[in-house]
């Protein structure tokens, strides 16, 4: 997905997952999305903890974060 930012620990390109459909009963089905950065050269690399429920949330909270000063 090529509207995403930078890992902003690494520089690397992130990923967008999509978990698999859930089965618990009060919300069989769903499918959960996340961004997170695999690089294993960087120093965070952050496995992915905060579901949003659909692509386009995760996708602006991840690139909803502030820009460091150069």
């Amino acid at each position: 997905m090529d509207n995403l930012k930078s890992c902003p620990f690494c520089g690397g390109e992130p990923e967008l997952i999509n978990s698999e459909p859930s089965t618990a009963n009060h919300n069989s089905g769903a499918v959960h999305s996340a961004v997170a950065c695999f690089n294993m050269n960087c120093s965070v690399m952050p496995y992915p903890k905060l579901w949003h429920v659909n692509e386009e949330e995760a996708v602006n909270a991840w690139n909803s974060r502030k820009e460091l000063e150069k």
